[in-house]
């Protein structure tokens, strides 16, 4: 498996409707463009999409020890039975495919 671009990510607007996402050396991940009606997000909408992106290193990084302290915590059953743990795990194997 390839690994991703490592973290952190940050965001950086390049004009009203378009919004890039890059690493520490700055080099582009993704970028986010506005595109017009009706497909376009609007403003809030298309900076949360940016910042969310910007986000994936550290959500990552978070369930994947979320999901290491849970297989070593027996005492988390309500939590576990809850779904959040399933979720996590999902959201993993989907980064990592």
């Amino acid at each position: 498996m390839t690994e991703h671009t490592p973290g952190p990510w940050r965001f950086k607007q390049q004009a009203w409707n378009h919004w890039t996402i890059h690493d520490s050396d700055v080099k582009t991940i993704a970028s986010c463009i506005s595109l017009t009606e009706p497909y376009m997000p609007s403003p809030n909408e298309l900076i949360a999409n940016v910042r969310l992106i910007a986000a994936a290193p550290n959500l990552l990084i978070a369930l994947e020890k979320l999901v290491a302290a849970d297989n070593c915590n027996y005492e988390a059953q309500t939590m576990r039975n809850s779904g959040y743990f399933d979720l996590a795990r999902t959201a993993i194997a989907k980064a990592r495919l």
